[in-house]
């Protein structure tokens, strides 16, 4: 008969057979259950046509959070549009750009339109949509089983570092459960009769196989909505980023003014690669088409429906919850919707935009004015791309020469171009006018 060493306080808590290794082992089982259940819920509907979406922003809360997963299904032929209801739709972005995205119907327009809404947002979705633009219809929401595809696809990869190493560390410790010691024998295991079972060894290394193939397997592909679902084959998922924000009609303008566009700039040195408007003023001087590639549109139904998807662009662009930064604008942004803590923004020298790799990265600089010194610059880099930054401004916006900039330039009163500026975006005065002299604007694509 062997003599077992006396036991002290200390190997009875946090020894082989204590307390807390027991505590730690049942606690990585269960967390590993939650995840293999999560896991097979998601991947089993999968197997029927149904298609899953991760989501990234928060425009669908409280309900839908960052890092959700919800599963969809086509809308029946013989099913009415599910007014109240939360569904998957295409609509228009850009020149010859269709998104997908899923939101909710608010509305029955009594036309064979529908309003649609994220649920956190106070404003409605710019554009309206039919039957046929309808794709799915959401059924089930799976909670914080896409953080994975969440963390990867804004580059959070500490964020991803972590979660995977926690799930690791779940799977040693739930594989190495103590067991009481047996006075006759032993069961297969370890030696001294603890640890666990072969055959429960096993069992808990291929949940926790399924769990990580799961989360690891599932394909991230484009998406720009609060969530969406724009691969259509099974067990395909979506990555989504913040909520869209529609140009509509407004897209092909370079250069948008509720009363007038002028241009004081030496004939020639000018150029526009877009088209320009206003509405509801009719005046546009020193820009003829040989200044641009697009239309030129004064005060007629065109820039007038342009001018009213502008508008809803500026509300809604204006309603995103932000974060305060200080106004003088230096250094390195990543996406996100900021707000000014002062009376505007102003960029005296260079402003980086980092895309952190996602080519869809939304930013929204919003102030109550914008001012660039001269020969200022915003550089884009890592997938930031112009048609994704949007400079909100409730009053004026003023480009000093000889600055680079990028983005669409939205503002409430009037806009100031200096000489020699080049912008690759958009200009637009809701209320006022455009200015500019020599300078280069070309509508990103």
């Amino acid at each position: 008969m062997t003599e077992q060493p006396a036991r002290t306080p200390a190997s009875a808590v946090f020894g082989r057979d204590g307390w807390f290794r027991f505590l730690l082992s049942t606690v990585s089982r269960a967390y590993l259950v939650f995840l293999f259940t999560l896991t097979v819920t998601a991947l089993l509907p999968a197997l029927f046509g149904w298609h899953g979406s991760v989501i990234q922003s928060g425009s669908m809360r409280p309900h839908v959070n960052p890092g959700d997963v919800v599963l969809s299904t086509k809308l029946p032929a013989e099913a009415a549009v599910p007014v109240g209801g939360v569904v998957k739709f295409s609509t228009p972005h850009a020149p010859g750009e269709v998104r997908t995205v899923m939101h909710r119907i608010i509305e029955d327009n009594g036309d064979g339109t529908y309003t649609t809404r994220g649920d956190a947002n106070r404003d409605p979705d710019s554009g309206r949509i039919t039957r046929a633009d309808i794709t799915g219809q959401a059924r089930l929401l799976l909670p914080l089983l896409g953080l994975p595809g969440f963390w990867l696809g804004r580059g959070d990869y500490m964020e991803l570092g972590l979660g995977s190493a926690l799930t690791l560390l779940a799977l040693v410790s739930a594989l190495d459960v103590p067991r009481p010691k047996r006075t006759r024998g032993t069961r297969p295991g370890r030696p001294d009769g603890t640890g666990l079972a072969a055959g429960q060894g096993t069992v808990l290394t291929v949940a926790a196989t399924l769990i990580l193939a799961g989360l690891a397997g599932t394909q991230l592909t484009d998406a720009r909505a609060a969530f969406t679902a724009t691969t259509m084959t099974v067990s395909s998922w979506s990555v989504a980023d913040m909520t869209p924000l529609f140009l509509g009609r407004a897209a092909p303008y370079a250069l948008l003014a509720a009363t007038k566009i002028t241009n004081t700039g030496p004939p020639g040195q000018t150029s526009i690669g877009g088209s320009v408007g206003t509405s509801p003023g009719r005046t546009i001087s020193g820009i003829n088409n040989g200044h641009t590639t697009g239309n030129i549109d004064a005060g007629n139904e065109t820039s007038r429906g342009a001018m009213d998807d502008a508008v809803t662009l500026h509300a809604a662009a204006g309603s995103r919850p932000g974060t305060a930064l200080q106004p003088a604008l230096n250094g390195t942004l990543t996406p996100g919707v900021y707000e000014s803590t002062g009376t505007g923004f102003s960029l005296t020298g260079s402003l980086i935009l980092d895309g952190r790799g996602d080519p869809d990265a939304l930013f929204i600089l919003r102030a109550p004015t914008l001012t660039t010194a001269h020969a200022s610059k915003v550089t884009l880099v890592n997938g930031a791309a112009a048609r994704n930054v949007h400079w909100v401004t409730s009053g004026g916006i003023s480009i000093d020469a000889n600055s680079n900039v990028a983005g669409n330039h939205l503002a409430a009163g009037n806009i100031l171009i200096g000489d020699g500026v080049n912008l690759t975006g958009r200009l637009v005065s809701l209320t006022g006018t455009i200015s500019l002299t020599t300078a280069n604007i070309t509508v990103p694509r």
